[in-house]
């Protein structure tokens, strides 16, 4: 890594960077227990399987767990927890989802 003096806008200071060369994605299935509805609608859409890191925190919260996921632009952080919300919508219809995004 080569270190670099930057001063961004913010005022924060750059102090290195490190490009790392691109790679296969890691799948996994469909967690077996989402709801047969929303299994179904997933299939019809094209998506038979997830990225593994989805799927992780997709087990984690359908688990009850709480759940940071970070990762770049398009890598699956939407379905990772809409997944989750969707399915606790099907099993309980009353139940109610908050949804918190962040702007610039």
């Amino acid at each position: 890594m080569t270190s670099i003096g930057l001063i961004g806008e913010s005022g924060a200071v750059v102090v290195g960077r490190q490009v790392l060369p691109a790679c296969e994605g890691v799948f996994a299935p469909l967690p077996p227990n989402l709801p047969a509805a929303l299994r179904a609608a997933l299939q019809e859409g094209g998506i038979t399987r997830l990225y593994a890191h989805q799927r992780e925190a997709i087990d984690a919260t359908l688990s009850g767990d709480n759940v940071l996921l970070t990762t770049g632009t398009a890598s699956g952080k939407s379905l990772a927890y809409q997944l989750p919300a969707l399915a606790r919508q099907l099993n309980d219809p009353g139940a109610t989802v908050l949804a918190l995004y962040p702007t610039k």
